[in-house]
């Protein structure tokens, strides 16, 4: 445990989860079970490895979707961003995680293959909310493709104070290359909740994926 500004600790990272988020579902299993909550986090950091079934073709057509959150059940497709782990606060308002979505390129017309199974890649990006407004995915805030069965160790830090300002620091160290992007972010996290993974939207997962996450 290591402190990074005063009165706010780094997650400990104590603990290796193997989660499969079940076709038709958002979650894993038991996902209540791994529900906590945070005192000033400012620091966590994660060791991923995303297992080739997190693949699916984000253009498939539009299916009947229910809104988790209430309401009618919507047509919705899977061009969303899914929730890898993060923080919160304890109403939402507030939130600071890595997104993902699959990525593909048949940019050279491959024939006789999916379009979604060329060069099929795990797209991460940030995914930040900002007093109750979700920043969007435009890909200035990507972080970088990577392959599927590749140990991404992957840091996110708030950052509070800066010459830049206040933002969000995300750290990913792959098994050949890395990165380092910064976002500005002014949102107050005193206390919340540590956030798990999510898949969708509104979409529930098209089949089971696999992932594991230390």
């Amino acid at each position: 445990m290591s402190v990074i500004v005063r009165c706010s600790i780094a997650d400990n990272n104590k603990y290796q989860q193997y989660m499969t988020i079940k076709q038709g579902h958002h979650r894993p299993a038991f996902w209540w079970t791994r529900i906590r909550p945070h005192f000033g986090i400012r620091e966590m950091t994660r060791i991923v490895t995303f297992d080739s079934s997190c693949h699916y073709d984000w253009k498939a057509p539009r299916t009947k979707s229910v809104n988790p959150y209430g309401g009618n059940t919507e047509l919705s497709d899977y061009d969303h961003w899914n929730k890898l782990f993060g923080w919160s606060d304890f109403f939402g308002k507030n939130s600071i995680r890595v997104g993902w979505r699959p990525h593909y390129d048949n940019s050279e017309g491959q024939a006789f293959v999916p379009e979604y199974m060329v060069n099929p890649k795990v797209w991460l990006g940030a995914y930040l909310k900002e007093d109750g407004k979700r920043t969007t995915h435009p890909p200035e805030m990507s972080l970088g493709y990577w392959n599927y069965g590749e140990e991404l160790d992957i840091t996110i830090e708030h950052i509070t104070k800066s010459k830049s300002g206040p933002g969000v620091l995300f750290i990913i160290y792959g098994e050949h290359d890395n990165t380092s992007v910064f976002f500005k972010y002014t949102g107050k996290i005193e206390c919340g909740w540590l956030m798990h993974p999510y898949f969708g939207g509104f979409p529930t997962a098209p089949h089971d994926m696999e992932l594991n996450i230390q």
